[in-house]
């Protein structure tokens, strides 16, 4: 395998410290891309409560009065 031939060189140390970085990387964004994730679904969660409670309880106007 070409990794394995590149054990004990300067070389291999190179790809290792790649490898580390890469999936340092790909974690960091994997994380990243998870808080996005659950801010948008938590600030739409938000909306959606904020328009059931308006649904369900609306809000005292003199204009509701008006209809009666």
């Amino acid at each position: 395998m070409f990794y394995g031939e590149l054990k004990g060189t300067t070389t291999s140390m190179k790809v290792d410290g790649l490898m580390n970085l890469m999936k340092t990387y790909v974690l960091v964004i994997a994380l990243a891309s998870l808080v996005f994730e659950l801010q948008e679904s938590v600030s739409s969660l938000t909306f959606a409560y904020k328009q059931l409670q308006q649904f369900f309880v609306p809000p005292m106007d003199l204009d509701v009065f008006h209809h009666l």
